[in-house]
């Protein structure tokens, strides 16, 4: 009779890399605040959360949330943001279309 015997291991992240990296919800607000402080009526914004989508790489993290916001002829404009950060939410940079 053969013996099998079986063998798992398990790949996880460093401890030194998981504790600079946020969790999605930090990822979120660090974007809202970017487009609040673009916005023109910052008061007006109103984000739509459940179409949120956020994509992790290697190299950084890009949050794309839509949002509306009132233009400068308190219209209601719709808009989306594309913030991207580094993981530990640093170098924040936005790009609204």
């Amino acid at each position: 009779m053969k013996k099998i015997i079986l063998m798992c291991l398990i790949v996880g992240k460093k401890k030194s890399e998981k504790k600079n990296e946020k969790g999605d919800g930090e990822y979120m607000l660090y974007c809202q605040k970017m487009i609040k402080s673009s916005a023109k009526h910052p008061a007006t914004v109103d984000f739509d959360n459940m179409k949120v989508r956020i994509a992790k790489r290697s190299d950084g993290v890009t949050v794309v949330l839509p949002f509306t916001a009132q233009n400068a002829f308190g219209v209601p404009v719709s808009n989306t943001a594309n913030c991207t950060m580094n993981k530990d939410g640093t170098n924040q940079q936005i790009f609204i279309h």
